[in-house]
């Protein structure tokens, strides 16, 4: 059997069984720089997860519980590896929202878990944007859509020019069943999560624009408040939006703009 180099942390292997199984992973980090009081200043720019998260697709339980007893070694040898605890976070969210649609109680149960460990993340480092992020991804997940929404928040205080997170609060005022939906301010995060990446970053714009069309296209398309003004669909068109920007007709947001 061919044994592992020794100089891979437990998080390197835990990350390796990430993509060997294929979860779907929204806001992994791959680094775990050690807590800077002044904020993200000095941290990774997290490129290498947005290079890896298409491979990211099928979570078998046996890698599952493998990388769970990787991630928790992690944290156990670095008790202030908050990474660790954000990285579990997010397979126990993948976790619930795989079984959603299986076992309603299993899947409560790792979207608890994965609450558990981002209190963790920031608890070590209370101004981590991507465990904010994904505590907010989990209330989604469990209906509590004011939480998400605070937690959106916390991330974007944070971490102004997080596009993630911009766009997630974005497609959260889209939401039916958030009280406080707002389609302009949803089509403006929107706008703005996309004009603060390079044009260069086409990857992650498309990302952007799957997500937020989808959520438009389950709370807004077809519904009067769907026409977009010409002036900020144009906007949205300059800055390279392949979802709401594209489901308007010419004719249609030129007669809302009159």
């Amino acid at each position: 059997m061919r044994q592992l180099p020794r100089r891979l942390s437990h998080a390197s292997i835990a990350f390796a069984i990430f993509i060997g199984a294929g979860p779907r992973i929204s806001r992994i980090a791959v680094h775990a720089p050690t807590p800077d009081p002044s904020g993200d200043r000095g941290q990774p720019e997290h490129r290498e997860h947005h290079e890896h998260v298409e491979r990211l697709r099928k979570l078998s339980a046996g890698n599952r519980d493998r990388a769970i007893q990787h991630y928790v070694r992690t944290y156990e040898l670095n008790a202030q590896n908050y990474a660790a605890h954000n990285n579990l976070a997010n397979l126990y969210l993948e976790w619930g929202k795989r079984e959603r649609s299986n076992n309603k109680t299993i899947s409560e149960n790792g979207l608890r878990m994965a609450i558990r460990e981002c209190e963790a993340t920031l608890a070590i480092n209370p101004q981590y944007h991507l465990g904010y992020d994904n505590l907010a991804n989990t209330y989604y997940e469990l209906g509590q859509m004011d939480k998400a929404a605070e937690n959106y928040k916390n991330a974007l205080r944070y971490k102004p020019d997080y596009p993630e997170g911009m766009n997630d609060l974005g497609a959260l005022c889209l939401d039916l069943a958030y009280q406080g939906r707002n389609i302009p301010e949803a089509l403006h995060n929107h706008q703005e999560a996309l004009a603060v990446l390079p044009k260069t970053e086409l990857l992650r714009k498309k990302k952007l624009c799957a997500f937020f069309g989808q959520r438009w296209l389950a709370n807004v398309a077809g519904k009067p408040e769907s026409q977009i003004d010409a002036v900020l669909r144009q906007k949205l068109k300059t800055d390279q939006c392949t979802c709401v920007a594209e489901m308007q007709s010419e004719a249609a947001p030129a007669r809302s703009a009159m």
